[in-house]
């Protein structure tokens, strides 16, 4: 399992290197996708932090912390000091092919809009929103069949 703020600095590479920038919320739900994605296809959690079910949708109060100082405005550095990231070769491939799918398809998009995406019906940000829960349930994330396109 990763650090989610390491992890959040891998986005935060190709979002500086190719000057489309990151809001928090887009990080986070770019961070969701993620998760889900790798828990699809290898049945293990990638980080050590559960996500928490917000009004905006699943959040990691980790990631929160760490820039929630930028507001709605883009994020401008790295989370944490030094700025550790995460090696994208491990899994034989499986993670760096996620990072860049994930970033690929939500880079066009704004945070509000992948917001969205993550409340739709059936969602397992939804199932725990509506159950009153306080986070999301590992099973409901792997069955979770919401389109990132």
């Amino acid at each position: 399992m990763y650090n989610p703020i390491y992890v959040s600095n891998n986005f935060l590479t190709r979002s500086f290197d190719q000057k489309t920038p990151v809001t928090a919320m887009k990080i986070q739900k770019m961070l969701y996708f993620l998760y889900r994605d790798y828990l699809k296809e290898t049945g293990v959690s990638l980080f050590s932090e559960r996500f928490s079910a917000w009004k905006y949708g699943p959040v990691l109060e980790s990631v929160y912390h760490t820039y929630k100082r930028f507001g709605a405005n883009s994020i401008t550095d790295y989370g944490g000091t030094p700025a550790y990231s995460i090696k994208e070769e491990g899994d034989d491939g499986l993670l760096e092919k996620l990072l860049d799918k994930i970033w690929g398809i939500s880079k066009p998009y704004n945070g509000i809009y992948l917001s969205q995406l993550t409340h739709q019906k059936e969602s397992a940000w939804y199932k725990a929103w509506m159950a009153e829960q306080p986070f999301l349930n590992d099973d409901d994330i792997s069955s979770d069949s919401v389109e990132l396109k």
